[in-house]
């Protein structure tokens, strides 16, 4: 019984932790810039790349919403490794 409240607690906390990205290109490119900060690539990418790849009219809604539930599977495996 206590390693299974254990393992409830654990998965709580985890659950909370994750991070989820909005569907709103202006605030996804918020989240993703406070997120993905790591390495001088990712600050540059998520600055100067990435906002002018969403906003861009050959990118579509499709295509946007496929890459929010990609990074958001990408952050909860980041999650579960750490």
């Amino acid at each position: 019984m206590r390693c299974i409240l254990t393992l409830f607690f654990l998965a709580c906390f985890i659950s909370s932790n994750a991070q989820n990205f909005t569907k709103e290109r202006d605030k996804f490119i918020k989240e993703s810039q406070r997120a993905f900060t790591q390495s001088d690539d990712q600050l540059t990418f998520s600055k100067e790349k990435l906002p002018k790849l969403i906003e861009s009219s050959t990118f579509t809604e499709s295509q946007f919403s496929k890459m929010v539930d990609l990074s958001n599977s990408i952050w909860l495996n980041l999650v579960f490794i750490e």
